[in-house]
């Protein structure tokens, strides 16, 4: 039995696959139902979780559409789905990164922190969200910055490990036709 710290945990194919199933689930159907929920109940689908760069007064009026259940929904959210979430997509990116440095027989540790540093840094920003809707009506603009940084930082963690699977299967791909046209 592979323990869950384990790189052979990591790297085994029941791994791979349970967190493909779990990351295609979330894709399909938590995240299109979490978007209606926002639309339904909140009636907006702007949140300041999918918008990079915006003022500190956009965020305040967006929270003054929202209504207090608005806000209360995206506090609950915030401390549910999107609690489970980065694991979710931080397992899929882990388990996936260390599947193709196997397969390569290369290993990129650092590559592994993009993915480890886009959850945490989506923690932070799910912290910093739920004091600033918290708090409202009161305004601390700096606050908001501090969430701002922590999103834009998730967001930059993501594509540099959507860039380092792009490179880790390029380089398997080449690999592959090496071999070929060696045998």
């Amino acid at each position: 039995m592979n323990s869950f710290f384990s790189r052979d945990f990591f790297v085994s194919k029941k791994t791979l696959l349970i967190s493909t199933i779990f990351f295609v689930l979330f894709m399909i159907i938590v995240l299109p139902t979490i978007n209606w929920l926002n639309n339904h109940y909140i009636g907006v689908l702007e949140s300041p979780d999918t918008m990079l760069f915006y003022s500190s007064r956009t965020f305040y009026l967006l929270m003054e559409e929202y209504g207090e259940s608005g806000r209360n929904l995206y506090i609950l959210l915030r401390w549910t789905f999107d609690l489970v979430y980065p694991l979710v997509y931080g397992l899929f990116f882990m388990t996936l990164l260390i599947y193709l440095m196997e397969k390569l027989k290369k290993y990129y540790n650092w590559m592994l922190s993009f993915a480890l540093l886009a959850v945490i840094t989506d923690y932070l920003e799910n912290i910093f969200s739920t004091v600033n809707v918290a708090i409202f009506p009161k305004e601390i603009p700096t606050l908001v910055y501090i969430m701002q940084g922590a999103s834009l930082l998730k967001w930059l963690f993501i594509v540099f490990t959507v860039i380092s699977l792009i490179h880790l299967t390029f380089l398997l791909i080449k690999k592959h036709l090496q071999l070929k046209k060696d045998s």
